[in-house]
């Protein structure tokens, strides 16, 4: 062992009992932040518009963006199973009332989480090795002058508009 560092913890206190049950400022903190997480979501969908108000938007935006990087990570099929659990730690760590560093902090270790899970799941570095590899080959043909291996077929680009020439 290196260094001799002394052990940090710090136990959450006890507020109250409910019985047999002890009430810890954490657990308090957790049921206030999904209290809040379900009363913001029940107020911005209560009564859908086909064109949204401006709360019910801001739902559909954060749901719609965390669902995006849900498929993106993880394909269409399994980012729409995994969305409700990310969904739910994103907006109770959102809502969480506490210091933003910590939230930072439990962000950070989350992100690290899910992709290390992607990878040991999905083979993302198995992928990007792959990727590299291809990309490398590229280069090294390009400068032996030799044509790379033949691609699928990409479609042409979409016509981009003329540029307008005003003064």
């Amino acid at each position: 062992m290196l260094w001799k560092l002394p052990e940090i913890s710090a136990p959450p206190e006890t507020l109250f009992f409910i019985g047999p049950l002890p009430i810890t400022n954490s657990l308090l903190l957790s049921i206030i932040s999904g209290v809040i997480v379900i009363t913001f979501f029940l107020l911005a969908t209560r009564n859908p518009k086909l064109i949204p108000r401006p709360l019910q938007n801001l739902i559909e935006w954060m749901t719609q963006g965390l669902l995006n990087i849900c498929e993106e990570v993880a394909g269409r099929e399994n980012g729409r199973r995994f969305f409700k659990w990310v969904a739910a730690i994103f907006f109770l760590i959102a809502f969480d009332p506490t210091p933003w560093w910590v939230d930072a902090l439990v962000y950070v270790a989350v992100a690290i989480t899910v992709i290390s899970g992607v990878d040991y799941f999905f083979g993302l570095r198995r992928m990007l090795r792959e990727a590299d590899e291809r990309r490398r080959a590229a280069a090294a043909a390009a400068e032996a002058d030799v044509p790379p291996a033949p691609r699928a077929p990409t479609p042409p680009p979409a016509a981009q508009p003329a540029p307008s020439r005003r003064p």
